[in-house]
């Protein structure tokens, strides 16, 4: 599934859970059928992912999320506190290695000098060209768990002011994400009720014309909280205690070198160490280790630290990649193409049996974990294209 799709599929569930939230004061019952609903109107641009004038760069500040976070566990907001605690982030750059909190396997992690080399000062001076700045802000519903025990993410996007040149290469980008997942209201903290207020303070912003008003609006969400919901959204518990993280996507280059991707995750302590909150690495959820692509455990800069448990999970892994992560993968446009359930095991039957008889050769033995990862992802997306293909010509008519 292509990046675009994969955000339109997403962006059509929350789209649905909006409207069944907001259609139920539209519902009538004819005398001889069941309900009849009428399905509000959702704009996208508005209601689900807000780059406009609605999404206030002085509102919105880095600045004013970091002040809100440390306001939250009662520290003051002063400048060193601020500084400290974006510095808490840009110092795990310097970690070579980290431990998953649940295998307890240490692995090995790439040092980032060059991130870790960045200015906190900067980082919160939106007017400096390396200043982070909001671009985005986006309602992910969709991500509540099925028994609404939490209400989803609602997400605040920073990028530098602008991309930072490199002189023989690309330039330096960074994006930081604060994925705050908000929880439930409800007393029974369960339950579609719990978030209704969420689900509809999105919704009526479609409503609103004026950006003006859809900013307040927003602003107060994210900052004081609305009626009915478990407060604001900007606070340290929506990010690792023990909902939500902040992620971020980066590549800082050297000049003549090659952009190098990587995408990490950290979550909010108020520890006392090192300051008093600090942003602490974790491993990033649904992100496997590459080195378990691997068929055993690889050599170099693959080198495992503990080749016991290392190999034992790469096992344990592999059956669930094959087992359903691949179902995962495709399951929404699966289930969008209304098949039946005989075909659509079709398709993934026959990924499961591409990428099994997909042996290494000379060439993928000598590939990285990480070459090894992309060959086989782009095998499965092969194998998904060529299985659509022929099951389309199998399915006479949707359901």
């Amino acid at each position: 599934m292509s990046d675009a799709n994969a955000s339109n599929s997403k962006i059509t569930v929350v789209a649905i859970l909006l409207g069944l939230s907001w259609a139920i004061g539209l519902c009538t019952i004819a005398s001889a059928q069941g309900p009849t609903c009428t399905a509000p109107p959702i704009d996208r641009t508005r209601s689900l992912v807000v780059t406009d004038a609605a999404l206030d760069k002085t509102k919105f500040a880095f600045s004013r999320t970091i002040d809100a976070i440390l306001g939250s566990l009662s520290i003051p907001k002063t400048a060193e506190n601020r500084e400290n605690f974006v510095k808490s982030l840009l110092t795990s750059f310097q970690d070579d290695d980290m431990v998953n909190p649940v295998s307890g396997l240490r692995m090995n992690v790439d040092l980032r000098p060059l991130e870790a080399g960045l200015d906190p000062k900067k980082l919160l001076n939106p007017t400096d060209p390396a200043g982070l700045v909001p671009v985005a802000l986006f309602n992910r519903l969709d991500a509540a768990p099925v028994d609404w025990s939490n209400c989803g993410e609602h997400r605040i996007i920073y990028s530098f002011k602008a991309p930072i040149p490199n002189v023989s290469g690309l330039p330096s980008r960074l994006l930081l994400i604060f994925e705050a997942r908000t929880d439930n209201a409800s007393p029974q903290k369960t339950g579609f009720e719990g978030c209704r207020a969420t689900a509809n303070f999105w919704r009526n912003l479609t409503d609103e014309n004026d950006s003006g008003k859809r900013a307040e609006r927003l602003e107060q969400f994210y900052y004081t909280g609305i009626a009915g919901a478990s407060g604001p959204v900007v606070q340290a518990k929506n990010y690792g205690g023990p909902l939500g993280q902040v992620r971020g996507n980066f590549f800082i280059n050297a000049p003549g070198t090659q952009p190098k991707w990587q995408l990490r995750e950290w979550i909010v302590v108020n520890s006392g160490q090192p300051t008093p909150a600090s942003l602490v690495p974790v491993t990033v959820k649904d992100n496997p280790l590459a080195q378990f692509y691997l068929d055993g455990n690889g050599s170099g800069d693959d080198a495992p630290k503990d080749a016991t448990l290392e190999a034992s999970e790469r096992v344990e892994f592999q059956n669930q990649f094959l087992g359903t992560s691949i179902t995962r993968c495709w399951s929404q446009t699966l289930y969008a193409t209304s098949w039946r359930p005989a075909n659509q095991d079709i398709v993934k039957n026959s990924i499961r049996r591409m990428l099994l008889s997909t042996k290494p050769n000379t060439d993928s033995i000598s590939l990285t974990a990480s070459a090894r990862a992309l060959k086989i992802v782009s095998t499965s997306s092969r194998a998904f294209l060529k299985a659509l293909k022929t099951t389309r010509r199998q399915e006479p008519e949707p359901l």
